[in-house]
């Protein structure tokens, strides 16, 4: 039993599991949650609701944004959606937003986006980040 609570200590210590990303400032995820209200709300709604197969998908902790980096996100935020074989011939496209947003505005919403998330998925999506981008 010592040994194994001596080895949760160490592994924790040492970065061996997942760890929570701190948390943006109260202003970044409040700019946000402007941002997100006014450019990206009508197509992927709010923090409850969906699930992972809606299209456009949902940001919330019912969707699958949480699986892709922080890196790949802000692109096709700024640069739209390539054609795809996964989504579906009569969606609706993502379109660019680099004429309408900056990065630190697509980050600003990212930000915001997170608070829905579980600490699980925040811990995972942290993980993605760091080894993607």
């Amino acid at each position: 039993m010592w040994l194994y609570l001596a080895v949760i200590v160490v592994l924790s210590a040492c970065g061996g599991g997942p760890t929570q990303p701190p948390a943006a400032p109260r202003e970044v995820v409040q700019r946000g949650a402007r941002l997100y209200a006014a450019n990206c709300q009508s197509c992927h709604g709010d923090a409850v609701g969906g699930t992972v197969q809606d299209y456009p998908p949902v940001h919330n902790a019912k969707g699958h944004t949480w699986h892709h980096a922080d890196c790949v996100l802000v692109q096709l935020t700024l640069d739209g959606m390539p054609p795809s074989p996964d989504v579906p011939p009569d969606a609706p496209r993502m379109q660019a937003f680099r004429d309408t947003l900056t990065e630190d505005d697509v980050k600003a919403i990212l930000a915001y986006i997170k608070t829905w998330w579980t600490d699980k998925q925040r811990a995972y999506q942290a993980d993605v980040t760091r080894q993607s981008c």
